[in-house]
């Protein structure tokens, strides 16, 4: 029995053939997509549509911060951020500490200990973050200003708050945030998390945030 093998010319053919369904498959869902549908968002897409900045950690007026240099005791202190959002520091003198994150801080405090220490490492950590605070306000049984203490939710903050009271507007609930200077406003569709239906518009809260129910 005989067998043919294909001509150097047909298996180009059959190659640019592939080449070119490769090339449409490629192009095939963004072509196919209805108008307006976006893919799936990744983790980290949704992390950041949900919470509109970054989870670390800011530093704020009246913080105890633990400054640890290596190596260095004399350098080392528990120090409490002023009120004009700066620490001070034997010899490195003040230092702007507010608006940063703690790896930040540590940066810019081994930047200025260069002149007196080779290589200096420090780390910052947050003993006290009492600057740190979320609101609450309009129909619930508790408002005012509660603590940020660690992770929190839009349901576990309003039960913080004592839930709520009569007539209170659950679907017009919603979080109000700083991002970049300019305020935004998070709708969260309460009646959606008590059917169970859907548990992402429980937001995570972050500090400064404001939960209002009419």
């Amino acid at each position: 029995m005989t067998t043919t093998l294909p001509s150097g010319r047909q298996v180009i053919s059959l190659l640019w053939v592939l080449m070119l369904s490769a090339g449409a498959t490629r192009g095939l869902d963004a072509k196919t997509r209805p108008e307006g549908v976006r893919s799936p968002k990744t983790p980290i897409e949704e992390e950041s549509a949900e919470t509109g900045k970054s989870l670390e950690y800011t530093i704020g007026p009246g913080d105890v911060l633990k400054i640890s240099v290596w190596k260095e005791v004399d350098f080392s202190a528990d120090v409490t951020v002023r009120l004009d959002g700066k620490i001070t520091l034997p010899l490195a003198g003040d230092i702007v500490a507010a608006g940063r994150t703690p790896e930040q801080l540590g940066t810019d405090l081994e930047q200025k200990l260069t002149d007196f220490i080779e290589l200096p490492q420090v780390t910052v950590s947050i003993v006290g973050p009492n600057s740190a605070r979320y609101f609450v306000i309009g129909k619930v049984q508790t408002q005012g200003a509660f603590p940020y203490t660690g992770p929190l939710r839009v349901v576990q903050a309003l039960a913080l708050a004592g839930g709520f009271q009569d007539f209170a507007k659950k679907g017009d609930i919603f979080v109000l945030r700083e991002v970049d200077g300019k305020q935004i406003s998070l709708p969260v569709q309460y009646g959606r998390l008590e059917d169970g239906k859907d548990l992402g518009v429980n937001i995570r809260l972050l500090p400064g945030d404001t939960i209002i129910v009419p």
